[in-house]
């Protein structure tokens, strides 16, 4: 396999090579603005224990002009990986992006040989996959690994009665969960890509998947994303839960939704005991003025821009450091999904009541174990 640094695929293939002992080629570019001198003497002094990798050195080409139009802004690195592949397996491919320049550019080359690009018509819209084959590449079915055995959670017939009470929400907070970019907390980059090259169920990373790794493991873990003082803490929010769909936004600049229909209620008393306190909302002077305990509590009425968004309206609470949910009764919280499918999932696993927010038929509340 070609793999090249700094893009997208290089370091599953690169992780491939541990597990299936296949040989790399990786390529590694140049840097633009170092002298060649200077980066092979850098290159001399740096120890490589790759294993069976074979390291190829890209320098930028002396005469880019030679190169369509099209390519010359496209990175030195994918385009290596294009020409030198014998072979490429599309899984993805976006209109108008650098690989659908690229393919065109290769399909189109008749000094490459025929029939080396494979595609599935599910990794892209049907008018690029019509393109392709117009150009000469081939469809392939992609062979997906089964999930194994021992990796799958086994699940308890649901046999729990419906009931239609709901939970007395005004006496709760509320800690949204979202998907998960990356690993686990606590979880090493190199079992991260086994779980996904592998095809595990462990490596679904879906607000359910969160929820469910809430659940299962009875602990809300802390992050220090979004505390000005870098202490790691549990958000929650005093919204009702009726009114959280009103404030779903996606944040641009976080590439991921705000509240979205999956997390856990919890009685504030029990939090309120454990640490947990209301956001002290104020503006950089307020800042200065609080105690070194007080400044993790601390967040912006409204951030900076030319669109200001009002954090007041989350009515945001903190719990400094992880939530051990282990002495949790079942009476003081409750769990909540979108729909009754994912409750059916989430239900066998929960110490807690399993709330649906959207029912489209029947009964509000699926009961745990």
């Amino acid at each position: 396999m070609i793999s090249a640094d700094n893009t997208t695929t290089g370091r599953f293939l690169d992780r491939c090579r541990w597990l299936w002992k296949v040989p790399v080629v990786k390529l590694q570019q140049a840097p633009t603005t170092m002298p060649l001198a200077e980066w092979f003497a850098r290159l001399a002094d740096t120890p490589c224990d790759d294993g069976d990798s074979i390291r190829w050195l890209l320098s930028p080409p002396l005469n880019p002009n030679v190169l369509p139009a099209s390519l010359t802004q496209i990175p030195l690195a994918d385009r290596a990986v294009a020409y030198l592949s014998d072979h490429l397996h599309v899984l993805h491919l976006r209109r108008n992006g650098h690989w659908h320049h690229l393919l065109r550019s290769r399909l189109s080359e008749p000094a490459l040989p025929a029939n080396t690009v494979y595609f599935s018509s599910h990794s892209m819209p049907p008018k690029l996959a019509n393109e392709l084959v117009s150009l000469g590449a081939l469809e392939s079915q992609p062979n997906i690994p089964a999930a194994s055995a021992d990796a799958a959670q086994p699940k308890r017939p649901t046999t729990h009665p419906l009931v239609t009470a709901m939970p007395a929400i005004d006496s709760y907070l509320i800690h949204c969960t979202r998907r998960c970019d990356g690993p686990w907390p606590g979880q090493s980059e190199a079992d991260y890509y086994d779980s996904l090259l592998l095809g595990l169920p462990s490596s679904h990373r879906s607000a359910l998947a969160v929820l469910t790794r809430i659940v299962c493991q009875r602990r809300l873990l802390a992050s220090a994303v979004t505390n000005r003082a870098g202490r790691r803490a549990v958000s929650f929010t005093a919204v009702p839960l009726p009114k959280l769909p009103a404030l779903r936004k996606f944040r641009p600049h976080r590439a991921r939704w705000d509240f979205e229909p999956y997390g856990i209620g919890i009685k504030r008393p029990w939090l309120t005991r454990r640490g947990t306190k209301p956001v002290i909302y104020g503006e950089d002077a307020c800042w200065n003025q609080l105690s070194e305990s007080e400044q993790p509590f601390f967040q912006k009425s409204r951030s900076d821009g030319k669109s200001p968004v009002d954090w007041t309206s989350e009515k945001e609470w903190r719990h400094l450091g992880d939530v051990d949910l282990q002495s949790l009764p079942h009476h003081a919280a409750f769990v909540f999904v979108p729909d009754y499918q994912a409750a059916v999932q989430l239900a066998p696993r929960s110490p807690w009541p399993v709330f649906i927010l959207n029912p489209t038929h029947g009964p509000q509340q699926l009961q745990g174990p």
